[in-house]
């Protein structure tokens, strides 16, 4: 039979457990859009304004099967999407693109915007981009202001096509352990939980007052029977 402190510590354990699960789930959940690597093969979950010509999804992608390609001519097309945010959260912005025009390229024009306002991104120009292959690019967005944050890109290309795939938007606010130090820590409890079983049988065997020591391990009662031997 467990002792209250062992049964406390197997309480704390699967409640420990429960946490490190919820954070694995976390992990793989976080991020808060929705078709962003355009495998719908469509623009499921996004939404066309602006200039809405030569923009639509097909091959050649970052990973998977599709991308969005993007390339209305003399005006602005964009693509958004709203998230659902926390306000006073601060969340993170990743995405990667391409831009390997057939013609001269130029003009073009690449732009992020957050809830409404222009977001710089590092590395990334705004007009005029030369000619690259998928780069990754990330940028950490200011804090939310409301419970629904809008992500848009916008964007031209006069001559040919930028290729945009992989976009998601995950919280910075409260880092999330990879899923492997998720299971470091349920093994850690897991310790605790059984090593305060193994010292709850210790603790019983010294306050027998029927019990002789025999040694480091086994106890003995009066007639000479060995009652338990620790683990």
């Amino acid at each position: 039979m467990l002792t209250k402190g062992v049964t406390m510590q197997r309480n704390i354990f699967l409640a420990f457990l429960a946490w490190a699960l919820w954070l694995i789930s976390s992990a793989a959940s976080a991020n808060l859009v929705v078709n962003g690597g355009f495998e719908s093969g469509d623009f499921t979950d996004w939404t066309r304004s602006g200039n809405e010509d030569l923009t639509f999804v097909d091959g050649t992608p970052h990973s998977g099967t599709y991308a969005a390609w993007l390339g209305p001519e003399g005006t602005l097309g964009f693509l958004s999407q709203q998230l659902s945010t926390a306000v006073g959260s601060q969340y993170a912005l990743d995405f990667w693109v391409q831009h390997e025009p057939f013609g001269t390229g130029t003009p073009n024009m690449f732009q992020v915007f957050w809830a409404d306002n222009p977001i710089t991104v590092p590395g990334l120009p705004t007009t005029n981009l030369g000619d690259f292959d998928y780069t990754e690019y990330d940028v950490v967005l200011p804090v939310a202001a409301a419970a629904s944050t809008e992500l848009k890109f916008g964007f031209r290309e006069d001559t040919d096509y930028f290729q945009l795939d992989d976009v998601s938007v995950e919280p910075v606010s409260l880092p999330v352990p990879e899923p492997s130090i998720g299971f470091s820590l349920v093994l850690a409890a897991y310790g605790m939980l059984f090593g305060a079983k193994y010292w709850g049988h210790q603790k019983s065997m010294l306050r027998c007052s029927r019990c002789t020591a025999l040694g480091s391990t086994d106890r003995q009662d009066v007639t000479g029977r060995t009652i338990i031997r620790a683990p």
